[in-house]
């Protein structure tokens, strides 16, 4: 399917990883340039790399999107370098806390950081362009984390879960000056080097069990996950807003 995607500027969070990458890549395929931020510059100028090598252009910016200094930065810098965004994608999240053994208060501020404001913020200083435009989509990442009580990972889950209602909610403000903003919610995604794979050595009973109740019978694969996304930003998807998508193979039990 023709996404309809060639020539326009996409801005993607926490890109350097994972489904960052994957949403990366999926919509250079498309004909989208791009602007990629994370925190670790390394990384994130390989996807970029990888993007050319597409034949797209690339400007990355190493940016901690909870930070509202670094959030503005990279808004103007996106603009001075295209002119316009016309896909916002607020994918960064703040899983490396964890490995820190942070307080469960600091988790809780982690997450309301970057992946909430950072996402509200962003929609603020790009959204005003999309409408001005009468043209634009934004899709937040959040999770099924953000629509079960897991009784673990509390400041993840609610963030999550308020992500969602922010995305319906700015869908309402933005959709009558022709801007789509959508929510994605995955399940677990599996690759190297991810969380899941540091769990399947610290907790393999817990992953296998997590797998077996799964009806597809195992995690996602970003790729699997950036695909839906590229199709919500499109043009295609004209019809589609305030949705929260989700992407899990089942995993979620609300969806029987």
């Amino acid at each position: 399917m023709d996404l309809q995607l060639e020539g326009k500027v996409a801005l993607i969070t926490g890109a350097s990883r994972g489904l960052g990458r994957a949403t990366a890549l999926a919509l250079a395929r498309e004909g989208t340039d791009l602007v990629l931020a994370a925190r670790n510059p390394g990384p994130l100028q390989q996807v970029a790399d990888q993007a050319t090598g597409l034949g797209r252009r690339a400007v990355t910016v190493t940016a901690d999107v909870g930070s509202q200094e670094d959030r503005e930065r990279l808004a103007a810098t996106a603009l001075r370098a295209f002119g316009q965004v016309d896909v916002l994608i607020s994918n960064a999240t703040n899983l490396d806390v964890y490995r820190d053994g942070a307080p469960e208060s600091a988790l809780w501020q982690a997450h309301f950081d970057v992946d909430l404001l950072g996402a509200v913020r962003l929609t603020e200083l790009l959204g005003p362009g999309m409408r001005d435009r009468r043209s634009g989509a934004i899709v937040f990442v959040s999770s099924i984390s953000g629509m079960m009580g897991e009784g673990r990972d509390h400041g993840y889950g609610v963030m999550k879960a308020a992500l969602i209602a922010a995305g319906k909610t700015l869908a309402a403000e933005f959709a009558p000056h022709g801007v789509r903003v959508n929510v994605v919610a995955p399940g677990g995604m599996d690759e190297p080097g991810s969380e899941w794979e540091r769990l399947r050595q610290t907790e393999p009973e817990r992953v296998a069990a997590i797998e077996a109740a799964i009806p597809m019978g195992r995690l996602g694969r970003p790729k699997e996950v950036a695909d839906c996304i590229a199709f919500l930003v499109s043009p295609r998807a004209n019809w589609i807003v305030g949705h929260c998508l989700v992407v899990d193979g089942g995993q979620y039990p609300g969806w029987h």
